[in-house]
């Protein structure tokens, strides 16, 4: 769960996700936290399940938020990086932005099979509003195919 603006990088105006290794490696199982309302986590900074990311920002951006959707072969969201959302706001052409996000809530029933992450960088203002992101919010995205059983 780290974050550093490392400096600028030439860009052609157009922003980049790129998706480290993540920890574990793929294939591995990763154990929840239960809360006392009964929702499945992976505790933020917990070392459980850690994704690093580099943005390149190509454009200025008022408002950079990063989702990371966990997906299932079936390409349903099976957990999101809640509440570990970042915000780069506001986002600065020529940015260099490393982050590692490590913190996730699990949605619907477990197991989770992750099979997928969508990495997707937004310019939504809203920080309630949780679902998918739309084409027009969109700055960029990536996705790893990475296997994680969630339980």
């Amino acid at each position: 769960m780290s974050a550093c603006d490392s400096g600028t990088s030439p860009t052609n105006g157009v922003t980049r996700i790129t998706i480290q290794n993540p920890t574990p490696p793929p294939g591995a199982t990763i154990q929840t936290s239960t809360t006392q309302f009964g929702g499945a986590f992976i505790d933020r900074g917990s070392g459980k399940l850690s994704i690093p990311i580099t943005i390149d920002a190509g454009n200025d951006e008022a408002v950079a938020r990063l989702f990371v959707y966990a997906k299932n072969a079936d390409g349903v969201t099976c957990a999101q990086n809640l509440p570990d959302t970042p915000d780069f706001s506001p986002l600065k052409r020529g940015s260099v932005i490393n982050y590692t996000v490590t913190g996730f809530q699990i949605f619907g029933a477990l197991p989770c099979e992750a099979a997928s992450f969508r990495v997707v960088l937004h310019r939504r203002a809203d920080t309630h509003l949780n679902t998918e992101v739309t084409q027009a919010e969109l700055i960029a995205e990536s996705t790893l195919t990475a296997r994680y059983s969630i339980r």
